[in-house]
């Protein structure tokens, strides 16, 4: 029996800011992932990369504007595809539920890793979703910084602890190496951090979004993304 990851938010946010978000290129990347493409429509392609061969493509099964989107990755191997799928509501008052569904995870224990990682990360990735689409802004940049490391995921959180900022306000906390910090700045940017287990090693995400920023004040978040990565290593 297939297993699955679901999820249900209230935003603060029109339907249409919301189907921005979660479908268009400039959207995705305000929440999601540093790189993305899209091909819009059934038969099209979400595309999003955070580093060298941490990218991958899915095939868009539904494509509903301002209400639903499905999109599947293939597996392989006999296995079914992993399947995302957004649904949005409007609700009064210029708000919006957000649903998810990731499913696709068989019940045996192959499975169990990946199913444990994405219900981590799903909260984390909805948090920043949630913050963004609440503070509207025109432009967003994603500076992210990837670190691929020999080492347990426990040691490697506390080593980047350290470099956390301390006068950033938390947002989302995860003891196993997740976290989103609001930076004390006006346009009330975020830092998130996913630090994963793969295998005995760890993989590290620093992401750094920035509302509407200055190119000094964007400087300034790509070192603060590389300083908070370098410190797991």
């Amino acid at each position: 029996m297939s297993r699955k990851y679901e999820a249900e938010l209230e935003l603060a946010a029109p339907v249409e800011r919301v189907w921005r978000a979660i479908a268009e290129k400039e959207g995705i990347q305000s929440w999601f992932a540093p790189e993305a493409r899209v091909t819009p429509g059934v038969g099209g392609e979400m595309w999003v990369s955070w580093a060298p061969g941490m990218e991958g493509g899915s095939k868009i099964e539904a494509w509903e504007p301002n209400r639903r989107q499905r999109y599947a990755a293939e597996r392989g191997n006999g296995k079914e595809p992993n399947v995302v799928e957004f649904t949005i509501e409007a609700k009064s008052g210029g708000k919006t539920i957000l649903r998810l569904v990731n499913s696709g995870f068989g019940d045996d224990a192959s499975f169990d890793a990946e199913l444990e990682s994405v219900s981590g990360a799903w909260p984390l990735f909805l948090a920043l979703l949630k913050h963004g689409v609440e503070h509207p802004h025109e432009r967003c940049v994603n500076e992210t910084a990837f670190r691929f490391l020999k080492a347990d995921r426990d040691t490697t959180w506390q080593k980047v602890q350290g470099a956390l900022p301390t006068d950033g306000e938390v947002r989302f906390w995860n003891p196993k190496g997740l976290a989103c910090y609001e930076l004390p700045n006006s346009n009330r940017s975020m830092l998130a951090i996913f630090c994963e287990n793969c295998g005995g090693s760890t993989s590290v995400t620093v992401m750094c979004l920035l509302y509407d920023p200055t190119p000094e004040f964007q400087a300034e978040g790509r070192a603060l993304a590389e300083k908070v990565a370098n410190s797991a290593g």
